[in-house]
């Protein structure tokens, strides 16, 4: 039985994993109002009605300390969706 939660690629999904260090220095340094803004633009930026899944993963035992992982149905999304990532105050805190 298919599970709704995971998506399938047998319909034309298409998959990026995005592997990322955390500036952790950047984090410390913002307000508690910082970071509600930097969770905000993220949800704003990869989350988008009819996209298509995201997901975020702690990557334990790895050089990188954040997996995302982006569906989307076509490789022009996955780079608007890295882009708009990449424009966020998350992607500043980065690397």
């Amino acid at each position: 039985m298919h599970n709704p939660f995971v998506p399938e690629t047998l319909e034309g999904w298409s998959l990026l994993h995005l592997m990322y260090r955390v500036r952790w220095d950047r984090v410390r340094e913002q307000s508690p109002e910082q970071l509600q803004r930097l969770a905000e633009e993220a949800v704003s930026a990869l989350v988008v009605a009819d996209a298509g899944p995201t997901g975020f993963v702690q990557m334990l035992g790895h050089k990188a300390d954040l997996m995302i992982v982006l569906f989307r149905r076509s490789f022009d999304a996955l780079g608007e969706a890295e882009l708009q990532l990449s424009r966020s105050a998350l992607g500043q805190v980065l690397e």
